[in-house]
C-alpha cells in the first residue's frame, strides 16, 4: 500500500444494530477498532478516522442511545478522529453535537434523512450503488469534493502490523480490551 500510496479508512461493525446497545457496547467497539487500526499500521495521533457504523435505518427514537454508543466509541479510541457510516438523520445529529467529524452517508435512499443530507451537501463521503470492478463486487464511495480529508491514511510499515489479528474471533478480540 505504501508503494502505491493507497490510503485506508476503517469502519467498525460487529452487527448492523450494535449502536442500539448503548454505552457499554460503544466502549467495547471503540477499543476493538483502535486496536485493529494500530495493528494494521494506523496508530493514534496520525490523523486517521475510525468510523462507527449504524447499518440500519436509525429513527428519531434511536438517536439518544446511538449518540451514547458513538460517544463511548470515541472515548475508547483516543487519538483518532471519529466518523459515522449511516443515514442522513444520524450523521446530521452527531455532527451537529460535535460527536463525529466525518459523515459517511449510506446509499440507502429510503433511510431517514439520507436524501436531505445529500441534497444539502451535509456529508463528506457517500456510498454509491454496488458495481463490479475487475470482476469483484464493490460498494464504491465518492467524496463530496475532490481532495477532502476523511481521515484515510497510508498504513505505516509492515513491521507494525500484527499477523492474524483479523483471523481472531469476536470473543478473542473482546479479551484484548
Amino acid at each position: 500500500m505504501q508503494t502505491h500510496n493507497l490510503k485506508l479508512a476503517l469502519v467498525y461493525e460487529s452487527t448492523a444494530q450494535d449502536a442500539l446497545k448503548g454505552t457499554n457496547e460503544g466502549k467495547l467497539a471503540g477499543a476493538i477498532a483502535a486496536k485493529a487500526a494500530a495493528s494494521v499500521g494506523l496508530p493514534p495521533n496520525n490523523g486517521s478516522v475510525l468510523f462507527a457504523s449504524t447499518d440500519f435505518d436509525v429513527t428519531k427514537d434511536h438517536l439518544e442511545v446511538v449518540a451514547a454508543y458513538v460517544t463511548a466509541f470515541k472515548e475508547a479510541a483516543p487519538g483518532y478522529g471519529i466518523g459515522l457510516y449511516g443515514n442522513g438523520l444520524t450523521n446530521d445529529y452527531l455532527f451537529e453535537k460535535k460527536i463525529i467529524t466525518v459523515r459517511w452517508i449510506t446509499q440507502s435512499m429510503g433511510f431517514t434523512g439520507t436524501k436531505e443530507s445529500l441534497e444539502g451537501n451535509r456529508y463528506e463521503l457517500v456510498q454509491r450503488l454496488p458495481e463490479r470492478v475487475a470482476g469483484v463486487d464493490t460498494d464504491p464511495d465518492s467524496l463530496r469534493e475532490a481532495g477532502l480529508d476523511i481521515g484515510a491514511r497510508v498504513p505505516f510499515s509492515v513491521e507494525q502490523q500484527k499477523p492474524g489479528f483479523f483471523a481472531r474471533t469476536e470473543a478473542e478480540l473482546k479479551k484484548l480490551v
